[in-house]
C-alpha cells in the first residue's frame, strides 16, 4: 500500500495486493523545486509547517504470505494442518504463513500420508503425495482389560523364583508341619523354604487341638484373613 500526498490535494491511498501476498509499493513521484513554486507543505497536524514541499510517498510494511494447494489425492480424505482439521478444495490456493508445517492426510482403507513441509514466502506449495499404508491406531484399553493386565503382572511377580524361609515354632514343640494337607517331613521348631504365594497350613501334635489357617508367604508372612485378602487382591487361586 502507499500514500501519495500532492500539494493542494487530499491524500490518496492506493494499494496493490495478490492472493498470495501483500507487497510494499513506493510511489516515485518527482518533487517540486521549493524555490520556483510558492507552496505550503501538506503535512497535516503538528510539525508540518513549511519544512518541506511538493509530493511525498510513505511506505507501509505488511506481512508476506505464501499459498498452499492440494491435488486430487485429498478427495474423500481427512486433512489436518498443524493438528487442526481443515476441509480444502482441490487446486484452490489458501494463504499460509511461511515456515514449517505438518500436514496429515487420512484416507479410507488405512491409507494416508504424514508430511513435514516448508513453505517459502511468495511461492505456492502444491501437495499431491503418493499415499502410504498408515500404522493402525492403538486401541484404548478398557478398564476391565487394564485390571486384567495389572493382575497378570502382579501374578507374574508372585510367580518369580523368590524363596522365603519360614520359621515354625510351637509351644510345646514337636508339632508336625503340614502344608496344603501334605506332611513336609518337618516338626517344630523348623525353617522351611517356600515360594511366594498362598498356602493352607496345619500344625498337628497328638493330645492337642489341630491348628489350621491360611498363610501368605512373601516379603511379609501373613495368616488368616490377611493372607486371604492378599491372595484375592492378586487374583490367585485359594487352596482348599
Amino acid at each position: 500500500a502507499f500514500i501519495a500526498r500532492v500539494e493542494g490535494k487530499e491524500p490518496e491511498v492506493r494499494s496493490i495486493s495478490t492472493r498470495a501476498e501483500e507487497i510494499n509499493y513506493v510511489a516515485e513521484i518527482p518533487t517540486y523545486d521549493a524555490k520556483s513554486t510558492a507552496s505550503k507543505s501538506y503535512g497535516g497536524g503538528g510539525g508540518g509547517g513549511g519544512s518541506s514541499s511538493g509530493y511525498k510517498a510513505t511506505t507501509v510494511s505488511t506481512t508476506k504470505y505464501t499459498t498452499i494447494s492440494f491435488g486430487n489425492v485429498i478427495s474423500d480424505c481427512y486433512v489436518t494442518l498443524d493438528g487442526v482439521d481443515i476441509v480444502p478444495e482441490v487446486d484452490v490456493k489458501y494463504e499460509i504463513e511461511p515456515g514449517y508445517h505438518t500436514v496429515t492426510i487420512t484416507c479410507p482403507d488405512n491409507m494416508g500420508k504424514v508430511m513435514q513441509i516448508y513453505c517459502i514466502a511468495k511461492q505456492n506449495l502444491h501437495i499431491n503425495p503418493v499415499l502410504e499404508e498408515l500404522a493402525p491406531p492403538e486401541e484404548e484399553e478398557t478398564e476391565e482389560e487394564e485390571e486384567q493386565e495389572q493382575e497378570q503382572e502382579q501374578e507374574e511377580e508372585v510367580q518369580e523364583d523368590d524363596v522365603y524361609y519360614v520359621t515354625f515354632s510351637t509351644d510345646p514343640q514337636g508339632a508336625k508341619v503340614l502344608i496344603n494337607h501334605a506332611f513336609t517331613g518337618e516338626w517344630t521348631p523348623t525353617a522351611i523354604p517356600l515360594l511366594a504365594g498362598i498356602y493352607y497350613l496345619e500344625l498337628y501334635k497328638s493330645g492337642y487341638n489341630l491348628l489350621e489357617t491360611y498363610m501368605w508367604v512373601g516379603p511379609e508372612v501373613l495368616f488368616g484373613q490377611e493372607a486371604l485378602d492378599m491372595a484375592y487382591s492378586l487374583g490367585l487361586d485359594i487352596p482348599t
